[in-house]
């Protein structure tokens, strides 16, 4: 739908242009569908960059920050870090919304993104804080890239815990993913994803835009008088880092991990509008799909379980979004 009304308003344009022009309406009618294939031919990455890029500096507000708040509390549940060893690495981590928590407990904190926007709102927040790179820093690389830097190839095998928080729904190879992550690890180090149990919902219901959230009784963010929301479409691939592999349709709040990649268009009143786990261009995930996945990419220990419900509050009606956590040890 959202590719129909674009390339409709392409051609709305090309006819305006006939209008005003020596242009014939075969001629701008091509040249509508060929700007129509240009977009199309964006890969997903850099779709995910154009679009968080858009989003960083307004992706702190207050429901993200319970969010990410209480998917924190699930992994200190399952994983006990020690402040003077543990090394930690943030995949898609955005504006730092859940490893900044996690600095206290760790030696240092890698955070990876491929939005420059995102990195650097997080690297902003750690020298606000007096945070030395040593102890934590972001990152601007996709680490999932086939062909990948020296940089990249210089963090495999250093980390004893990976984390991906919200995000990993949005990729498409995630056998692969997982694989890729498990590189950076140490032997024995554990890979820690937390995400929506998306099996039971409909897309537009994961939208949070114009609604309150509910996490553990404690209600987060402000009702909203108006009926539609801004809706951003995005494909999150997430090659890496915000390869976060997903197209969301959002209204702007997107949730990411993270979402959290980046076709963005604003549409009003919309059936496409969702926020930042909105629509994915990819099949949902559930709990026995994250088993599967990491079973498959050859990691042990495989936990994972259901672990905290947000209830979504909106025009007099709520929905209840579930959250799992799973837990993999690299052999």
């Amino acid at each position: 739908m959202v590719r129909v009304i674009l390339l409709l308003y392409l051609v709305s344009i090309s006819t305006y242009t006939v209008l005003t022009s020596s242009l014939t309406l075969n001629e701008t009618g091509s040249i509508a569908i060929e700007l129509f294939q240009e977009m199309e031919e964006k890969s997903v990455a850099e779709r995910n960059v154009e679009m968080f890029a858009s989003l960083a500096a307004q992706w702190d507000d207050e429901k993200m920050v319970a969010v990410n708040k209480r998917s924190v509390e699930a992994i200190r549940e399952v994983y006990t870090f020690n402040k003077d060893s543990t090394t930690l690495l943030d995949f898609a981590c955005g504006t730092g919304l859940a490893s900044h928590q996690l600095i206290p407990d760790c030696k240092q904190v890698i955070g990876v993104d491929i939005t420059p926007e995102m990195v650097q709102v997080f690297n902003q927040k750690l020298s606000a804080q007096g945070i030395q790179k040593d102890q934590a820093q972001a990152l601007c690389l996709n680490i999932l890239d086939s062909n990948p830097t020296q940089q990249v190839k210089d963090l495999r095998g250093h980390f004893d815990v990976v984390i991906c928080l919200h995000a990993f729904h949005h990729f498409e190879e995630r056998v692969q993913t997982a694989q890729k992550l498990a590189e950076f690890l140490k032997s024995g180090g554990a890979l820690i994803i937390v995400d929506i149990q998306q099996s039971h919902l409909r897309d537009d219901q994961y939208a949070m835009d114009n609604s309150q959230i509910q996490i553990d009784g404690v209600t987060y963010g402000q009702p909203s008088s108006h009926s539609q929301s801004q809706s951003h479409s995005h494909g999150h691939n997430h090659q890496h880092g915000h390869n976060h592999q997903h197209e969301h349709n959002h209204g702007h709040n997107h949730q990411h991990g993270h979402n959290h990649g980046h076709n963005h268009q604003h549409n009003h009143g919309s059936n496409e509008h969702l926020d930042r786990h909105g629509k994915s261009i990819v099949e949902k995930l559930t709990q026995e799909e994250m088993k599967q996945v990491l079973d498959n990419a050859g990691l042990k220990d495989v936990l994972i379980k259901e672990s905290y419900t947000l209830t979504k509050q909106s025009q007099g009606s709520s929905v209840q979004i579930p959250f799992f956590i799973a837990k993999a040890t690299k052999p």
